[in-house]
């Protein structure tokens, strides 16, 4: 949120600066550009934290018990390995532009190329955690989707949501 504000403002600023008194802000474009990338590499990491990423579960969502639990280790798997793909090469990325500054701010490049191994990193954290999960219930034959239960730590639709835990559990 801070990092979208801060952009927000600087943009609005930047615009006023520019056409109000004819002396636009150095490098507010640059500046903007790293804080967009800051941003979504860091709101992916949140989103993942909060099992918040869009999923379609069409398929998904017939299995239940040590089904679903194959079929969620198998998607979080998948997906490990394509975060494990991003790490690596923003690791690379990283590398390659850290020796390069930005002209109008005279920093490093890296600083915002760093943010796309850092982010995936901690994606690669929280769907570890959701693989964890779906390795235990498949190993103790009783799993509850993640989704599932963050929804009923948050005490939303608890009667639907433990009805239909029952059915899958029986």
């Amino acid at each position: 949120a801070a990092l979208l504000l801060t952009t927000a403002l600087l943009i609005c600023l930047d615009v006023f600066m520019r056409y109000a008194l004819s002396s636009p802000i150095t490098g507010a474009g640059e500046i903007v550009v790293m804080l967009l990338v800051w941003q979504v590499m860091l709101g992916a990491a949140s989103v993942a934290r909060d099992r918040g990423h869009i999923a379609v579960d069409a398929v998904t969502s017939r299995f239940t018990g040590v089904g679903r639990a194959w079929v969620d280790a198998v998607r979080i798997t998948i997906t490990i390995a394509a975060i494990a793909f991003l790490v690596y090469f923003g690791v690379q990325l990283f590398f390659q532009t850290s020796g390069r500054t930005v002209a109008m701010l005279g920093i490093s490049r890296g600083f915002t190329t760093l943010a796309v191994p850092l982010g995936a990193f901690l994606m690669l954290i929280y769907y570890g955690r959701d693989l964890l999960l779906a390795i235990q219930g498949i190993r103790t034959g009783r799993y509850t989707p993640p989704a599932i239960r963050q929804v009923i730590d948050e005490g939303d639709h608890v009667d639907a949501v433990n009805q239909s835990i029952e059915e899958t559990t029986r």
